[in-house]
């Protein structure tokens, strides 16, 4: 019985991943227009990074979130948090 626990454990666990953003730095794309870069990355129930990627302003942040709610599942991705 107790590896009954362990797995339903590992198996709650593993649908308890975030996305994650945060600004990481602003490109200036002209004189008067600044851009803020965004890291993406997807993190797992235990805290480990699994993949991460640079977004360039808040829509391709958008598409980048949505590619990895795509590629790991909407099931394991219980929250999605924009940071700054």
């Amino acid at each position: 019985m107790k590896n009954m626990k362990s797995v339903q454990h590992y198996k709650d666990l593993s649908m308890s991943w975030k996305i994650i953003s945060k600004p990481i730095d602003i490109a200036e794309v002209a004189v008067t227009d600044n851009q803020t870069i965004y890291l993406v990355y997807v993190r797992d129930a235990s805290g480990n990074n699994i993949e991460a990627r640079q977004a360039y302003g808040v829509a391709d942040r958008t598409t980048v979130t949505k590619e990895f709610i795509q590629k790991y599942g909407a099931q394991h991705i219980v929250k999605i948090e924009h940071e700054g």
